[in-house]
């Protein structure tokens, strides 16, 4: 279903961008690098190598459409360009900031879960509990 909507967005991608070769190839890229990102994250595939070749794939497409980029002319895409530049800048800058923020809050916020609990029952497996306390906390 994910490579379906891969295909179907990289499809559509000629149809709404119909002039600009610049905003072609920064969506192509976008769209790609979404779902290799996610599929890396995800990992949908059952063996490791499989997953590891899509995501090698999708490497490689982008790696083409870089290529291809090179060898395009951009007459008059300077303010597309810079437009699109500034507005990823920007992002770039708020989730760097919104994980700063993030990471802050969860230092500050106290947690009442502990990250590890050992159960055990008094009589029986009391050291064992212990062994595996320390075992923990090295």
């Amino acid at each position: 279903s994910a490579t379906l909507l891969r295909g179907t967005l990289v499809c559509l991608v000629p149809v709404v961008f119909k002039a600009e070769a610049a905003v072609q190839i920064i969506a192509m890229s976008v769209i790609l690098l979404s779902f290799a990102s996610a599929q890396q994250l995800l990992q949908p595939w059952r063996s490791k190598m499989a997953n590891l070749v899509d995501g090698g794939l999708a490497t490689l497409m982008v790696l083409m459409l870089v290529c291809v980029a090179m060898s395009t002319s951009f007459e008059g895409a300077e303010t597309v360009v810079g437009t699109l530049g500034a507005v990823l800048f920007v992002f770039f800058f708020l989730t760097a900031i919104g994980v700063v923020a993030f990471s802050i809050y969860r230092r500050l916020t106290p947690s009442p879960f502990y990250q590890n609990f050992v159960c055990h029952h008094k009589a029986d497996a009391a050291a064992q509990a212990r062994f595996l306390q320390l075992l923990l906390v090295q």
